[in-house]
């Protein structure tokens, strides 16, 4: 998928895994106050039953891996 530069924020039902190929973001996950800046050939995890907050600076492309 592709998200352009803007700031969401996502719930989850099951864990997640978030695959970067291009672009950069900060993400906030739920129970943390810092946010951790990603940038293409990162990922990042977030448990189930969970959210997180992102904010896309350069557009990102990634892949969502469910599970």
């Amino acid at each position: 998928g592709v998200i352009l530069p803007s700031k969401l924020s996502f719930s989850t039902g099951g864990r997640v895994i978030m695959e970067l190929f291009e672009g950069r973001c900060r993400v906030t996950l739920k129970g943390e106050t810092a946010a951790k800046e990603y940038t293409g050939g990162t990922s990042f995890k977030v448990a189930g039953d969970s959210a997180f907050d992102i904010e896309v600076i350069e557009a990102l492309h990634y892949v969502c891996h469910f599970g």
